[in-house]
């Protein structure tokens, strides 16, 4: 008799009774016990897991035939080297892909969305395929899954003005959508992962211009691609739009995990003060408990870089150092190449890191990838990046604040950040400690409108079916303003896909008519193309005022200037001069994201309406690259993303084993020189030590193929 026979006879009732969501949730705590207790279904449980659909977690070595059979039948080809099982809903979406229909569809965070991306490519090999993901961390992760799998039949491009070979997946963020609009004369599959951030309630919330550029970005792509499939957890309807026309919405609600929650926050009460000192409280007993159960892999969610800086000193106080000897290297690296005085260091050694939006694109990486090592960080602090930022998952959630920055968590973030507790094989139960009140449920019907600011920039008359009278009327009326400041084909280039790096044109047309009012004012712009970095104050000063870009004018000129000679000094020089200057290690990490992100793009902008508008021979263009490459070598910087950096960047420079200063090169060209040179070569470089290897042990392990 089964060890679990009453278990499985209650999940037996529920399914008799109709009841297959509470069935799927008692049989995988039935899964949790037996793969805590390193052991194997029987027949019972395999049997159990058939009917419900979860054929993955079926046992292969079955001694029943029609299980042993079920598990083949639903294997499929993801790329690897063998085949995988898919569970019942993941079998049924790879054939409605397969079928060439448009999809859009909600599915939990645990449903294995990737396997049916892969399996597609793997089964039809789409000639070219087009992946829109919401953040840069995202990206890499698809990078690294994809190129391990199909890079010896697809180029895999994540990064702007790469040259297409004969078949291609291309992954970004939107922003980088546009610099292949031109290239791209058909897509096979358009892949728009989260696309609930292109609504317009989402929008609204956030006061997210990203949300405006992901529309753009669907509009023009869908018009080259042969087949659509938007994906998101947690929406239950979509309503049709210009974005979403001759699309199937499918909700799929098969989760392989069972989210255990536990509502702390209910029995705390009284002041802000009081609320978190009993937070502390029930913080430190959950970590002095993950310490005892050997290091229980927990996502604490901070909310706000302020939260962030209070959990780091929580935890460090809440115990001594206990790191293993990969910690401690990483600590004593943290120490060296940013500042012996960062907190970070110190967390490390407590077997905790953070995650947010700001540090370094490869330091983020990095500790993600020691949280997913058994011998590695035991948790992370974190913003919303990792909400929306990682694809990664813990056995525990903890839920210390309820905001995303400064406006609250919606029920969307929620729901998201919950489903990073659990993943399928590894935590069947997932538990979620919620220590703030949560957002009260909203409606989870989504509708990809067109608003105000993006129809301005759309042609009335290509898209007539899809406008109402008034929207073109918002178009021509727009049209007729900026007529008064230029020609029409001055408009029409404006406009035009790529011109502008910009979706806002509201500030494009506030650069217009500053131009146009003070042309000689915007002389002092060659001033930015001068070594003499005092003499950027007064350009960059005229540049802030048109667009706040989130820290006060001197902070963003006095970060641009230590930028600028950064590769030479090296960081930890480069953090030091900064803090000399008043501004934090934690601060710098902002300052610099917002100098080759913002300030770079409106300088972009700047410099193409005062060229191609309004004839200027000042060109800025070159500055504008380095701002956006935070003045390092475009390789250097590009390379960042691919997990390695430019710590070792420079020291690999210095051996002249590879040139990473060239400008010839493009990151394709230099990693394949990564692959030609060889790991065990670039190993060999003196200067490298332990955790630099264990670093560049990660970042070969991202960019060569392992599939035979």
């Amino acid at each position: 008799m089964s060890m679990f026979f009453e278990e499985c006879a209650q999940i037996n009732r529920l399914i008799e009774s109709g009841d297959e969501d509470n069935a799927r949730e008692e049989l995988i705590r039935v899964l949790d016990k037996i793969h805590k207790a390193n052991s194997k279904p029987d027949e019972l449980v395999n049997h159990l897991s058939r009917r419900l659909g979860f054929f993955h977690y079926i046992d292969p070595d079955s001694s029943i035939w029609e299980d042993r059979l079920v598990h083949e039948a639903f294997k499929v080809d993801t790329g690897e080297e063998e085949p995988k099982t898919l569970h019942k809903d993941q079998s049924q979406l790879l054939r409605m892909l397969l079928e060439g229909r448009d999809m859009a569809i909600s599915a939990p965070t645990s449903f294995g969305k990737s396997f049916v991306i892969d399996s597609f490519i793997a089964i039809k090999q789409p000639r070219t395929v087009v992946i829109i993901v919401p953040t840069i961390a995202l990206m890499d992760e698809a990078r690294r899954r994809l190129t391990k799998k199909f890079s010896s039949l697809y180029k895999v491009i994540t990064t702007s003005d790469v040259p297409l070979a004969e078949r291609n997946i291309l992954i970004f963020p939107q922003e980088r959508a546009f610099g292949y609009l031109d290239k791209l004369d058909e897509i096979d599959i358009l892949i728009v992962d989260e696309f609930y951030k292109a609504s317009e309630a989402f929008a609204q919330r956030k006061s997210d211009e990203r949300a405006l550029i992901l529309l753009k970005a669907i509009l023009e792509l869908s018009k080259k691609a042969k087949q659509r499939y938007f994906l998101a957890p947690n929406i239950t309807a979509l309503t049709e739009s210009v974005f979403t026309q001759g699309m199937t919405f499918h909700e799929f609600k098969m989760s392989t995990v069972f989210l255990k929650t536990y509502e702390e926050y209910l029995d705390i009460k009284g002041s802000k003060d009081s609320k978190i000192e009993q937070k502390s409280v029930v913080l430190q007993k959950l970590l002095v408990e993950g310490r005892e159960n050997g290091d229980t892999k927990t996502l604490i969610y901070a909310g706000t870089y302020t939260e962030v800086d209070r959990l780091m000193s929580l935890v460090c106080e809440s115990a001594d150092p206990h790191a293993t000897r990969l910690l401690d290297q990483f600590s004593a690296w943290i120490r060296k190449n940013y500042s012996p005085d960062w907190s970070l260091a110190d967390l490390v050694t407590r077997k905790y890191g953070i995650h947010n939006g700001s540090l370094h694109r490869s330091l983020s990486q990095i500790q993600v990838k020691l949280f997913e090592e058994q011998e590695g960080l035991a948790g992370l602090i974190s913003t919303s990046s990792i909400i929306e930022g990682v694809n990664t998952a813990a056995e525990r959630v903890v839920v210390w604040h309820n905001k995303n920055g400064q406006p609250k968590l919606t029920s969307f973030d929620y729901k998201n950040l919950a489903g990073r507790g659990g993943r399928m094989f590894r935590y069947f139960v997932g538990h979620v400690h919620i220590l703030a009140e949560p957002p009260e449920d909203e409606d989870a019907q989504i509708t990809l409108d067109i608003p105000e600011s993006l129809l301005i920039s759309m042609d009335e008359e290509e898209q007539e079916r899809h406008l109402t009278k008034e929207q073109i009327a918002v178009i021509i009326a727009y049209k007729e303003e900026l007529e008064e400041l230029m020609t029409s084909e001055q408009m029409k280039t404006l406009f035009s896909g790529g011109f502008l790096q910009s979706s806002d044109y509201d500030l494009a047309k506030k650069i217009v008519n500053s131009i146009k009012a003070e042309p000689h004012s915007w002389n002092q712009l060659r001033n930015l193309n001068s070594s003499d970095t005092s003499r950027w104050d007064n350009a960059l000063y005229k540049v802030q005022h048109l667009k706040h870009l989130g820290h006060q004018y001197t902070k963003i000129v006095e970060a641009a200037k230590v930028m600028s000679s950064g590769w030479n000094r090296g960081l930890a020089a480069t953090i030091r001069l900064a803090a000399s200057r008043g501004i934090a290690i934690d601060e710098f990490f902002k300052l610099e994201r917002d100098v080759a992100f913002k300030l770079a793009t409106l300088l972009h902008d700047i410099n193409a309406i005062n060229r191609e508008i309004f004839g200027s021979t000042i060109d800025i263009s070159s500055f504008a690259a380095k701002a956006a490459h935070a003045f390092l070598p475009v390789l250097v910087y590009q390379l960042e993303e691919y997990g390695l950096p430019r710590i070792i960047s420079r020291k690999i420079q210095d051996s002249s084993l590879i040139d990473l200063e060239s400008d010839e090169k493009s990151i394709h060209q230099v990693i394949s020189e990564f692959a030609d040179v060889g790991h065990e070569k670039i190993s060999s470089i003196e200067s490298l030590d332990e955790f630099d290897q264990f670093i560049l042990g990660y970042f070969y392990d991202g960019i060569v193929a392992s599939r035979k």
